[in-house]
């Protein structure tokens, strides 16, 4: 069975609170106080009130921040999230500025990282051969 733990007050909108109401889904809204584990496994968690969940996995998503606001410096803007804005493959609203990984999206994960970085090598080297083919002027 599915559970929302919201570790504190949380404004759900009423059409999504509906919606895990209809799947049966409960929300916990109240804080977290432990979470009991028995050789890493995670067995419950308890919260504030004493009342403990059982549960034997988690998913969470913890607040970030950028670690370089020389971008927003540079006048990047930023999503509602904290996040640059960019293009697919990293270019910014700056010439010549790209950004990849963990700044620019919300999957702080290696391997997204890496790809990034890959789009924003291929943008960029495609466009110094563009800048080179015309200055030949072909």
């Amino acid at each position: 069975m599915s559970a929302l733990f919201t570790n504190g007050k949380y404004n759900l909108d009423d059409s999504l609170r509906q919606a895990f109401q209809q799947k049966n889904i409960p929300v916990f809204e109240e804080k977290i106080h432990k979470l009991w584990h028995s050789d890493g496994q995670l067995q419950a968690i308890e919260l504030e009130s004493g009342q403990t969940v059982a549960r034997s996995g988690i998913f969470f998503n913890p607040k970030t921040q950028q670690s370089s606001l020389i971008p927003k410096k540079l006048g990047v803007p930023m999503d509602q999230l904290g996040q640059y804005k960019t293009k697919e493959d990293g270019k910014t609203n700056i010439d010549g500025l790209y950004i990849a990984g963990d700044c620019r999206n919300h999957l702080h994960q290696i391997i997204h990282a890496a790809s990034d970085g890959a789009k924003a090598a291929v943008s960029i080297n495609m466009e110094l051969l563009k800048e080179a083919w015309d200055e030949v002027g072909l």
